[in-house]
């Protein structure tokens, strides 16, 4: 869908980890590209786990994701991108002179928790 648009997925990876209980997890990933250059360094890593569990269907639960921010130099092809793919969540693009990243997340006792890069 971002290809209409310009953008471009970056070269396909590959990824596998065995979890503590002992299943094996293996997935495809790709870095979407900005169209021409100027982009923002900040850009959705897309992962397609296959016939692996999602982890967010196996982690033990005890923090929502309330908010996450993608601080960048070049908000407006940021934005253009989220758009581009179809992508939804609770997520908010903000001008900054670098790029970062910062999610906050609560906890189920009101605890807040926030990472930032």
């Amino acid at each position: 869908m971002a290809q209409r648009y310009g953008h471009q997925l970056g070269p396909l990876g590959e990824g596998r980890r065995r979890t503590p209980e002992g299943t094996e997890l293996s997935w495809r990933m790709a870095r979407a590209q900005p169209a021409g250059a100027g982009g923002p360094d900040v850009f959705p890593f897309l992962i397609d786990w296959g016939e692996s569990p999602h982890p967010a269907t196996t982690s033990p639960g005890g923090l929502a994701l309330e908010r996450f921010v993608l601080l960048t130099p070049a908000p407006g092809v940021a934005k253009e991108l989220l758009a581009a793919l179809g992508l939804e969540g609770p997520w908010e693009v903000v001008p900054s002179p670098g790029p970062a990243l910062r999610a906050e997340m609560v906890g189920r006792g009101g605890e807040r928790v926030v990472l930032a890069s």
